[in-house]
Parts: C-alpha cells; structure tokens; sequence
C-alpha cells in the first residue's frame, strides 16, 4: 500500500531557503532534486516544507554548464522573489570515494535531498529570505496549501532604499517617478497591490504600478506619511501631504 502524498497542514508557518539562479529554476523542473550546501557541520535545515526563494544574484558561470542550460531552456529565471515550493526529506554528504548520489552532487558538499517540488502560478517578490515567512492556507486533492499562499510578508528591517526619495504627494497627488531606476527594463514582476506584472520599481525596489502607488496613497494617507512607502524623486515638487516630512530611510 502506497503512502499518501504528505499535505501541510493548514496554518503551518514556512521558512524559506535562499538559491542563487539558475539553480532555483532547476530545482523547480524536478531534475535537480538536491540542494548543495558547503561547509564542515551539518546544515541547520530539517526535514519539512521551503519555500523556494530566487536570490538576487546569478550564477552566470553556472550557465554555461551544459546540464544546466539543457535544464533551464527556454525558461523564465525570476529573482528575488519566491518561485515555488518543497518538501526537505534528507541531509546527507555522499561517502569519500562512492559516486555521487546525483549528477547535480557537489563533491565534499552537503545535500538536501528535495521532494514535491511545485511551482507558484507567479513568483512573489520577496528580496531576502530572512525576513520572508508564509503561512499556509487551505489546501485540497493532496496539493500542499502553501501553494495557495495567501500571505507573505517582506518586512523591511531597517532597510535603506535603493535611492534617495523625495516628498510625498498629496492624496489625489501625482507621483513623479522620472529617474531610470524606478524601470527594471530585465524583467516584469506582480505589482504588491494588483498582482498585474509591472516593471516599474519604488526608492524600495518594490514592484509596483505607478498608478496603483498613487491610488494607495489617496486610500491610505496617514499610513503613507507614516511609512514613507511611496515618494517622489528628489528634486521633484508636489505638494506634500500636511504635515508629513520626507520619509524616513529605515521604512
């Protein structure tokens, strides 16, 4: 008799594990079904459910990997962002002198052995696994319910912005967003309040349509001045919410 395909249970919190790319996109095809971890102690991972989350950075030499190209081909590579999900079963390193347990094994490396890798519909920014957790919600026909994820916080702890902003605007102000870096011109990704991909970009490098920015503003004006989310470009002059200052570096 064949054991049931595990499901999480609804509720369960999971921690994410950070994979540079093209790695990432490997693992969520199901052919890399390690993950290689150096150092001399075990890793502190145990057995249960990850999020699997795209860092920032790419392993370019990576890419020139014949396995590696074969696997990712005509695939998307987001990053900075949670892309899928999986299911930690094993932590091993293979016995000096036997063949590796995977023709993805690392020499020397520890391996977490991955199962029931799923991918999300579209990834979910988030810059930093460390401060990236999600809650589960109801799952169903033996899909694990982090799929669903109802919610993920990227909190920003004491994070400074990719660039100086400037003032906020008035509710019903528009936003001046004319520097290049608020366009990411490599890659779309959902905007935080419509879910739509945009490639524009906040001071925090968070993926949002301009339009919705200003929305959110004119609905939320005492949370905008307090949080500083959104702002204009230094240098650029609307009228300020009364009473507000230009926002606080730490967010």
């Amino acid at each position: 008799m064949s054991a049931a395909k595990p499901v999480l249970p609804e509720g369960d919190w999971i921690r994410g594990i950070t994979i540079k790319q093209p790695w990432a996109t490997c693992i969520l095809t199901g052919a890399k079904t390690i993950e290689n971890r150096s150092g001399r102690r075990r890793p502190g991972w145990k057995p249960g459910w990850v999020l699997l989350h795209a860092g920032q950075r790419i392993d370019r030499p990576a890419l020139r990997i014949p396995l590696v190209a074969r696997t990712i081909h005509g695939r998307q590579m987001p990053t900075g962002a949670v892309i899928g999900i999986a299911r930690i079963i094993d932590c091993h390193q293979d016995p000096a002198g036997e063949q590796p347990c995977t023709e993805w094994a690392e020499p020397g490396a520890w391996h977490l052995a991955l199962a029931d890798v799923q991918g999300l519909a579209l990834p979910v920014p988030a810059a930093d696994s460390s401060v990236l957790e999600a809650v589960a919600g109801p799952g169903g026909a033996g899909v694990p319910a982090a799929v669903r994820l109802p919610a993920v916080s990227t909190r920003r702890k004491n994070k400074k912005p990719l660039f100086e902003p400037g003032l906020i605007p008035a509710p019903g102000g528009l936003l001046e967003w004319r520097d290049s870096q608020h366009f990411d011109r490599w890659q779309d990704r959902p905007c935080a309040l419509c879910d739509l991909p945009t490639p524009m970009r906040s001071h925090y490098g968070e993926s949002v349509h301009k339009a919705c920015a200003e929305n959110w503003i004119a609905a939320n004006a005492t949370e905008a001045r307090r949080q500083g989310r959104f702002a204009s470009d230094i240098g650029r002059r609307r009228s300020p919410i009364p009473g507000s200052a230009r926002p606080s570096s730490t967010g």
